[in-house]
């Protein structure tokens, strides 16, 4: 166990932000964990659950009060972009298409698209990503 968390650290350092375990989920197109907000990135493309009492406790658990509960219900089902990620509370900014800029739970939301891109690569990490395993 504390050699995997060397390996890890070490890992971590040559490739920035992604550890091991990142790199290989990415490359084996597992997909997301909802919930995880350490998988989400600025950029990605997410739905919203259609669950709307999922949505709404996922927030709450996130410590996200019942101001913008409105905007949420609007945003059920749909997809938008990720623009700010708090890992400290897991919680994600959301801009949803037709609804706006949206903080939710990260459990109220998953990953569209985690599987490799037609192109090649990997979502998060280039389309260089993944060329020199084929």
């Amino acid at each position: 166990e504390a050699a995997m968390r060397l390996f890890n650290d070490m890992f971590k350092d040559a490739w920035g932000r992604y550890s091991w375990n990142d790199m290989f989920s990415q490359f084996l197109g597992q997909p997301f964990t909802p919930g995880d907000s350490r998988q989400l990135r600025v950029g990605n493309t997410v739905q919203v659950l259609k669950d709307e009492a999922a949505v709404l406790n996922a927030c709450r658990l996130s410590g996200i009060d019942r101001e913008n509960d409105p905007k949420r219900r609007r945003a059920l089902g749909k997809q938008g972009v990720v623009l700010k990620v708090d890992t400290s509370d897991q919680s994600v900014k959301v801009c949803v298409q037709g609804v706006g800029d949206v903080w939710f739970g990260a459990q109220g939301v998953k990953l569209v698209g985690s599987k490799p891109s037609a192109e090649g690569g990997f979502p998060g990490f280039g389309p260089d990503f993944g060329d020199g395993f084929a």
